[in-house]
């Protein structure tokens, strides 16, 4: 119980911080994260517009200016992520190698270790993913997980477009959670893949001109006093242009296999100790193989646009939320003849070198957003240090938080 407070303080805290920095930054005319949160159907349909149409719309029936409903929904964004993270590891037995892959530096605490990627429209993918397994481990009714991801999929895919690299995660919950291999089966999982195959050619078919761009920019700036950011003006650029900006040295692909190393190797290797409670056709025991196979069409992104360090994130994410949601349903476990004898804090807890090692590769270090800058050193501290820094961003007259408290 010790454990469980403490990791739900944790949590607590967590977002309590992100809040802060959400807020902090909601109205400056460099937050990248917002640029991309306004891009709507201003202009015509454009990729990552859904999301921005939806806000625009109610904020131009309201009082609320555009990035108050933002700010607001960022932060609730945030509220259901950090509850499902909280709700899918709360019962896990926090032994060393349990410890490594849920306080990896890519996991939860990546966007408060850096900040650009904080507020990012990945958040969406999280929650909406982290939810089917709450869904099914609350009604067991394979048929509502179907009809939740007909609604939920064109939402996350009209919103952000690189989910579609993360599809095969949801049909890899589907051939473990339905257990009927019938034709129903086949036919609500043809229909998740016609969804995504539609939409994917619905967005490349659909170019975001130049004169699209204007349009949409012009309609911000004359009802909602928005401009157009570096994340709206990117909509009108081709996947040539993301590719031209990749240059890979020697060095950044060194430091890429250590950060895979050192922040996904406890996962993976929890995954292949781990094999299916029942055999399932198509599927072996052991779902180390199926794991891999999903994350390789993520891995594309990192030869497509130069976010190395948040594509790193959305697949840690996925896996994890896979890995560990599998868990909560009862659908996985861990090998019983793995031993944990020399993971397990209970039989070390006099030792001070595995909590060391811990506090090393989960607080000491995190990428940074694209992969030349590196690394970052002791993010964990710095995420609290730096807090004061922001606090005159609160003093800004348009302000939410400063026009309440005035108003009351």
């Amino acid at each position: 119980m010790k454990n469980i407070n403490i990791f739900k303080v944790y949590i607590i805290f967590l977002f309590l911080l992100s809040s802060y920095y959400l807020s902090a930054v909601y109205l400056s005319t460099v937050n990248n994260a917002m640029s991309e949160w306004v891009i709507n159907y201003g202009g015509g349909f454009v990729r990552r517009g859904l999301i921005g149409e939806l806000i625009f719309q109610i904020s131009s029936i309201s009082n609320l200016n555009l990035r108050d409903f933002f700010i607001i929904f960022q932060i609730l964004s945030y509220f259901f992520y950090y509850a499902l993270i909280y709700w899918l590891l709360k019962d896990l037995k926090k032994n060393f190698l349990i410890s490594l892959a849920i306080f990896s530096p890519v996991f939860y605490s990546f966007g408060l270790y850096e900040l650009e990627a904080l507020g990012r429209k990945e958040i969406l993918m999280y929650v909406f993913f982290s939810y089917n397994f709450y869904l099914f481990y609350k009604y067991k009714n394979i048929n509502l997980n179907y009809l939740y991801s007909y609604i939920s999929l064109p939402i996350l895919i009209l919103s952000h477009e690189a989910v579609i690299f993360y599809f095969l995660f949801y049909l890899f919950f589907f051939f473990v959670v339905d257990k009927k291999k019938n034709w129903r089966f086949f036919l609500l999982s043809g229909i998740l893949i016609f969804i995504v195959i539609f939409l994917s050619l619905a967005l490349f078919i659909n170019p975001h001109s130049n004169f699209d761009n204007l349009k949409m920019c012009k309609r911000l700036l004359e009802i909602s006093n928005e401009y157009c950011g570096l994340g709206a003006s990117f909509t009108t650029a081709d996947i040539s242009r993301h590719i031209n900006e990749v240059d890979w040295k020697l060095i950044d692909i060194v430091n890429y296999i250590l950060i895979f190393i050192f922040g996904f190797t406890a996962i993976f290797f929890l995954i292949y100790k781990s094999e299916l409670v029942s055999n399932i056709i198509y599927i072996k025991k052991s779902i180390f193989i199926s794991i891999i196979f999903c994350s390789l069409p993520p891995m594309l992104l990192f030869l497509i646009a130069v976010d190395s360090g948040r594509w790193t994130s959305m697949l840690f994410h996925m896996i994890a939320i896979t890995y560990f949601g599998l868990i909560k349903l009862e659908l996985i476990k861990v090998d019983k003849n793995f031993r944990f004898k020399f993971f397990d804090f209970e039989q070390s807890k006099r030792k001070l070198i595995p909590y060391m090692v811990l506090f090393f590769l989960c607080f000491g270090w995190s990428p940074k957003a694209v992969y030349h800058e590196s690394f970052g050193s002791f993010p964990a501290y710095r995420m609290i240090a730096k807090a004061y820094k922001f606090l005159p961003n609160y003093k800004h007259p348009d302000h939410l938080f400063k026009r309440i408290f005035l108003n009351n």
